[in-house]
């Protein structure tokens, strides 16, 4: 979980200073943007995103694929097939995502 979380600086360190992954958060933001317009439109768009949910009953927000329509997000895609290692890999970090969620809504709630 610390090598996801740290990504942004594992990329810094490698580049020795020389700029930061800032491309791939442009294009990320692009693409759900884009994505978002078009289901404000009414045409079909799924993209991943981190929304409340309750594909997981011990985990109330979670990223997921999502179809975004005219009101927002119309459906919840829910989690697809896994492999027996992603539902290891996914156990283990949910313990550490409740805790995020729980002190992001803590700060905004202050």
């Amino acid at each position: 979980m610390g090598r996801i979380r740290n990504a942004t600086e594992d990329v810094i360190r490698a580049k020795k200073g020389f700029g930061a992954p800032s491309l791939s958060t442009a294009y990320s933001a692009a693409r759900f943007t884009h994505s978002l317009a078009k289901g404000l439109c009414g045409k079909q768009a799924i993209e991943c995103a981190f929304v409340y949910s309750n594909v997981l009953p011990t985990c109330p927000y979670l990223t997921t694929p999502v179809e975004l329509g005219p009101g927002g997000v119309q459906k919840n895609c829910g989690l697809p097939t896994l492999t027996r290692f992603e539902t290891t890999l996914l156990d283990e970090a949910i313990s550490q995502i409740v805790t995020d969620v729980k002190l992001g809504m803590d700060i905004v709630t202050l």
